[in-house]
């Protein structure tokens, strides 16, 4: 691409959605992270449980995000 060529906008827009969907991913995984002494409370379960769940979670998030996007 030349430099005079300018970037059409369905490409900065897939720009913005990529780096909103990261931003995102990290949001998630930092607020389950805060959450850990609630969940543990509540649910009266150990860390290591709680820690588990949140490692299901993300792959979850992770496949809905995919899916969203294909579908």
């Amino acid at each position: 691409m030349e430099a005079h060529e300018k970037v059409a906008p369905s490409v900065i827009w897939s720009i913005i959605g990529t780096a909103g969907v990261a931003c995102s991913g990290v949001l998630v995984e930092t607020s389950m992270n805060v959450t850990f002494p609630t969940l543990m409370k509540v649910f009266n379960q150990s860390l290591n449980n709680v820690q588990w769940i949140t490692t299901a979670y993300l792959p979850a998030v992770t496949l809905t995000i995919v899916l969203a996007a294909y579908l």
